[in-house]
């Protein structure tokens, strides 16, 4: 006795029930089973990296955003510039002096497809400094806040102005969701054509 299981395009598995109490035989092609199976696994992973890589494009830009509109974009505004620095930069933008930091957002795929930097790489450099200066010292600097002594000997607090870290917790239900989303598209079949 054969009972149909189903099939896919030229593919068709079938179970045989034996008389015999316990036993029974899936038979079919099963090297193309194989090769649909393998196929699909690289559509998955394909289809995962596509995913990631759109999630992480998409948070960059939140960030950027949230620079530019000094933390009110995430809900958590930034704190002030002191009276000197806005004398020095003449501008009362907090980190944004000509928008290194904010251009300096990065999506960066790291070794594993998968895995991906959104934020500042180590290797960032102000474009508008004589020497370079390393941005992701600055980023880390006003993503946590700081405090340092002056070349005259004074204490100087620099306020944390998180842009990162407020983006990732602002946008986190949302992203959740989408990730949902995301992984129902990938794992529901699509429907063969008959």
């Amino acid at each position: 006795m054969s009972r149909f299981l189903g099939h896919t395009q030229h593919l068709t598995i079938t179970r045989t029930m034996s008389t015999s109490p316990g036993s029974s035989a899936l038979t079919g092609n099963w090297s193309t089973v194989r090769h649909k199976l393998q196929h699909a696994a690289k559509t998955c992973h394909k289809q995962l990296q596509q995913a990631v890589l759109r999630e992480a494009t998409h948070l960059a830009s939140n960030i950027q955003i949230n620079i530019t509109e000094a933390g009110r974009w995430a809900k958590k505004p930034f704190a002030p510039n002191a009276a000197s620095t806005i004398k020095r930069k003449k501008s009362s933008a907090p980190l944004i002096n000509h928008g290194d930091l904010r251009n300096s957002i990065t999506v960066r795929q790291l070794n594993n497809p998968t895995t991906i930097l959104v934020g500042i790489p180590g290797d960032a450099s102000r474009q508008h400094r004589p020497m370079g200066d390393c941005i992701a010292a600055y980023a880390r600097i006003h993503e946590f806040g700081a405090t340092y002594t002056d070349q005259n000997g004074n204490t100087r607090n620099i306020p944390q102005r998180s842009f990162i870290w407020s983006v990732v917790e602002h946008t986190r239900t949302t992203r959740r969701k989408q990730w949902q989303a995301d992984l129902k598209r990938l794992l529901q079949p699509k429907a063969s054509p008959p």
